[in-house]
């Protein structure tokens, strides 16, 4: 045929016969035992259930396409994209690729859309696709037939291949709007299918033939050694190691282009439940070798050198046809189906599952061990197992009936309880032994020295194993109670609770005895695990209790409660050869290596999380075998156990009352804020959880299993936000990522603001203070004047009192008290040359006007006096009123020259006539005058000056008598006398 070239081989022969051999297993294996898969979906924000195809892009984020639009998974949900990203909101999706130069290409029924991607793509909703047309090419056309398929895309140089209408197409993407579909291989062969990795480009021709296609377009294709299926090869996969993988609806090939060969073979277990679809069909291998693809109801595997069918967990889904399969770079299987959705296949890298689909006679196992030199045996609820590897049929029902407690001895017997009516035994060679009848045995411990021993609900029993004809024997003292025994093979002791003490027992009877142990219900106890000579291990419901002892001395009681394993109501402990805790409960298994703990579900692979009591067990190659009520699961690797750590996580936005924005805000809001997280690990997703903090808000770290962090308010500021990931089942965290979050402060507390605040502070303060001290001084004016009114009126009262006390009021003239004031001051302040002189004046004849004119006129004759006396008074001299009609007048005056002051004074004031006194008439005085003397008081002064008044009265009145002190011989001895005028 043109254009096509023979391969030519050029290997060993040593080479070439290990590929035939494992040719030969591969396709000659038609027949082989299943396994039950565990399946966790994640549909979650998917809408639609109907998956066409799946990506996973060079970051690791997974991409789904489905009949309703493309879906990207963030680690929780999935997320679509649609007119935000100018693709169709509701349209199906055919097939997605990325070429190399990073440029994602989704075909959609007509339209290819391509977006670039950046190196770190954590927002997919940030990509923005353009469309392009493709004239030609009828992607995403299906014809009735199913044959005319252009849906999948695959990359190739800078643009992508396309099949359609059996042509290979190349669309070169660099021109932005509209491109062109040239046929990429110069023959006129049709070909059905197509596969490229990096550099190398398989085709699968109508012939049936698989050609890789050089570098000149030239194909070269395989040579079949084992004739043709009579089928269309319908999907194509470059494997490793050499190889390329081809499927059909019903075949399978292997090429291997080292030595130009392909054989080719019909697939077991497949009919024609994909005759309608075969489009649908894929070849996935694993990096261990393994082979998926689909069969009628879910997957085949090429494992251990055989297909085996993975049956689906629920008959639901075996009825659902997959529609996709994609391997993950982190090695997870991904499984879209037509109308269930989108699931993980979980734990395959370390767990092996099987159920009664697989051959299991019963999805419950209660017991499991391993005979020496032989098969597995399993107990389950309504027959005991064999299961082996080397066999084609691996499980073998070998008896019916409800089996628990197995035990297999050193002489290669396996002990069983079995119906809860008798202890059954199967020799080494396979062959049943006959049933001893014991009702009510539920546990056996391991046969020592030819004595088995049996724990019932009502008592212990012992078996001698030696004869065949032996019955059990009742060991007395253990009447009742007790249901559960250990076993220390290389001690050579049963250990038993008699009562609530511990006993280890020997052909001979108790050999020890341990005290009471405190807090232990002997009716809660599930399983007594002997680790070694000195250590036992309790299982009850609540707690498992270790007991560490020397001899029959507790050296250490210590306790696991179910909050620290994590687990709740525990019923099987299986403490393995690196010393590891296996704990069942009724919700999982927890393994404790000595130092973390973790946690083995159905998330994780387990069949199904209620284990069996007493049903884990350490096999001869270190793995581990769990009996469930769902079925058998087998650890193949425990080291994978505490393996899982997740990997970073990644924050896909920042939304601010539902707007995006970045880390720094922009402006203040007092809206909540999200943050939406995300993670590219893809291993075990269902188990993890967020753990995260914002520094300055979170006092504690916080843990959430959605994708979605909410804060109801950010306060002002720079805030740090940390998020890792953490394994739920083996609390193992990720690496940290962090983010800074800034809110800005609102504009009232901005430092314009402050300052604003500040200036608007000190002017309040001023005008204030300026108002009050304004106020302040006014209201001090105020007073000031107010006081002064205050004061001056109290003044002018004091002035008034002071008056009042210190003058006459008729005369208005100095009282006698004061006048006396007035001569003691004036004898104070007297000079030397200077004499204080004092004159008494009596109104002569004032009694008469008084008689005559009546008081009234003396009254106003003695006013006009004090108006005359005041008149004519020097300076510094005084007078006042003495008493009655009589005045006294004091000077201050060099020697002799007060006589002529009071002479002239008396003169004065009686010249005019007064006209008080009618007709008009003269007031005349008498008066007697004298100086104080420098040793004398003035009452001496005043004897001596009323005696010379007296002296001119006796004279005839209208006089002045003068004495001087210094006339000592006569009490009045005047110096001067003066009369009338």
């Amino acid at each position: 045929m043109s254009g096509v070239l023979r391969w030519q081989g050029t290997m060993s022969r040593r080479f070439t016969l290990c590929i035939i051999v494992f040719i030969s297993k591969l396709l000659l294996a038609t027949c082989a035992f299943g396994q039950t898969i565990s399946l966790q979906f994640h549909n979650q924000g998917l809408g639609t259930l109907t998956v066409e195809c799946q990506l996973q892009l060079p970051d690791g984020t997974l991409l789904v396409g489905t009949e309703d639009g493309l879906f990207f998974f963030n680690g929780v949900r999935f997320q679509q994209l649609g007119s935000e990203q100018n693709v169709p909101d509701s349209m199906v999706v055919q097939s997605i690729t990325c070429t190399p130069s990073h440029d994602l290409v989704v075909a959609y029924a007509g339209t290819l859309y391509i977006a670039h991607l950046p190196d770190q793509l954590n927002d997919p909703t940030s990509l923005r696709f353009r469309a392009v047309l493709v004239p030609g090419v009828n992607i995403g056309a299906v014809t009735a037939s199913g044959s005319d398929v252009a849906r999948g895309l695959a990359p190739w140089k800078s643009g992508v291949l396309v099949l359609s209408s059996g042509v290979l197409f190349y669309i070169d993407l660099r021109p932005r709007d509209t491109v062109r579909a040239v046929p990429l291989l110069r023959t006129q062969d049709r070909f059905t299918a197509f596969a490229v990795r990096g550099p190398d480009l398989w085709v699968a021709r109508g012939d049936g033939a698989l050609c890789k296609v050089g570098q000149d377009t030239y194909l070269r294709c395989l040579s079949s050694h084992s004739g043709s299926i009579g089928e269309q090869w319908v999907s194509l996969t470059i494997g490793n190691q050499d190889r390329v993988f081809a499927r059909s609806l019903h075949g399978f090939a292997v090429g291997i282009p080292s030595d130009g060969s392909m054989t080719s073979r019909q697939l077991p277990f497949v009919s024609d439940r994909y005759d309608a679809t075969p489009f649908l069909l894929a070849v996935i291998e694993g990096s261990d070798g393994t082979l998926l693809t689909q069969w009628d109801h879910g997957l085949l595997e090429w494992r251990y050198g055989a297909w085996h069918p993975l049956h689906q967990p629920t008959p639901i889904l075996a009825d659902d046809l997959v529609s996709s399969i994609l391997r993950a770079s982190d090695g997870s299987i991904w499984i879209g189906f037509c109308s269930s959705g989108e699931a993980q296949l979980v734990g395959r890298n370390f767990i092996e599952n099987w159920s009664e689909a697989d051959g299991l006679s019963n999805n419950t196992v209660w017991s499991i061990a391993r005979q020496l030199n032989g098969p597995l045996w399993i107990g389950t609820d309504n027959a005991i197992d064999t299961f082996d590897l080397d066999q084609t049929t691996h499980f073998r029902m070998q008896r019916r009936g409800y089996a628990i407690s197995i035990r297999s001895d050193d002489m290669g017997n396996i002990w069983y309880v079995r119906n809860i009516k008798a202890v059954a035994r199967f020799l080494p060679d396979g062959s049943a032994g006959p049933d001893v009848s014991l009702p009510g045995a539920l546990y056996l411990a391991a046969e020592h020295d030819g004595l088995l021993w049996i724990g019932t609900g009502h008592g212990v029993y012992t078996l001698d194993t030696a004869r065949p004809d032996a019955v059990p024997s009742r060991l007395g003292g253990f009447e009742t109670g007790v249901s559960v025994e250990g076993e220390d093979r290389k001690g050579g002791l049963v250990w038993i609770f008699q009562g609530s003490e511990l006993v280890g027992m020997t052909r001979s009877g108790i050999a020890l005895r341990l005290p009471k142990l405190p807090d232990i219900d002997i009716n809660r106890i599930m399983q007594i695990v002997v680790e070694n000579r000195s250590s036992l291990w309790i299982v009850t419901a609540v707690a498992i209790i270790h007991v560490e002892h020397v001899g029959a001395h507790v050296t250490r009681i210590s306790r696991i409660g179910v909050q620290e394993a994590g687990i709740k109501h525990f019923v099987a402990l299986c403490i393995d050869s690196r010393h590891w805790l296996w704990i069942g409960a009724t919700n999982g298994v927890a393994v404790f290596d000595g130092k973390n703990w973790t946690l083995l579900r159905t998330d994780d692979g387990l069949i199904s999380n209620d284990i069996g009591q007493q049903a884990i067990f350490e096999d001869t190659d270190k793995t581990i075998w769990i009996g469930t009520s769902g079925g058998l699961s087998h650890i193949t690797d425990p080291r994978k156990v505490f393996d899982r750590v997740p990997a970073a996580p990644y924050i896909q936005g920042i939304f601010l009352g539902g707007r995006r924005v970045r880390s720094d805000m922009g402006r203040y809001s007092t809206q909540g804020i999200d943050i939406d997280l995300g993670t590219r690990d893809l291993l075990a997703p269902s188990v993890y959880r967020f753990r995260y903090k914002l520094e300055g808000v979170d006092s504690a770290w916080r843990l959430t299993t959605a994708d979605r962090v909410h804060y109801p308010y950010l306060p002002p500021g720079s805030h740090l936000f940390r998020v890792s990931v953490c394994n739920g089942s083996t609390k193992r965290v990720s690496p940290e990522i962090g983010a800074i979050l800034t809110m800005p402060y609102p504009v009232w507390i901005r430092w314009p603001a402050l300052v604003f605040y500040a200036l608007s502070i000190i002017v309040t303060a001023y005008v204030a203070h300026h108002l009050w001290s304004r106020r302040h001084r006014r209201r001090e004016k105020q007073l000031a004047v107010l006081i002064d009114r205050q004061t001056h009126v109290l003044r002018e009262q004091a002035r008034e009192l002071e008056y009042q006390a210190t003058h006459d009021v008729l005369t208005g003239l100095l009282n006698r008290r004061a006048m006396q004031r007035v001569l003691e001051d004036m004898r104070a302040s007297a000079t030397a040359g200077q004499l204080v002189f004092i004159a008494l004046f009596d109104t002569d004849f004032f009694k008469h006007i008084n008689d005559v004119y009546g008081h009234l006129a003396g009254d106003e004759v003695l006013a006009e006096l004090g108006s005359r006396w005041r008149a004519n008074v020097e300076a510094g001299s005084h007078i006042g009123r003495y008493g009655g009609e009589e005045f006294l007048f004091a000077t201050v005056k060099p020697h002799a020259s007060g006589f002529d002051s009071v002479a002239r004074l008396r003169i004065a004031v009686t010249e005019p006539p007064f006209d008080q006194a009618r007709p008009l008439r003269r007031v005349t005085f008498s008066a007697g005058a004298t100086w104080v003397g420098p040793d004398e008081t003035w009452a001496d002064a005043m004897k001596r000056a009323d005696a010379a008044l007296y002296e001119a009265k006796e004279s005839g009145r209208d006089r002045l008598v003068c004495v001087s002190p210094v006339l000592a011989a006569s009490p009045v001895a005047p110096v001067c006398q003066e009369n009338g005028r």
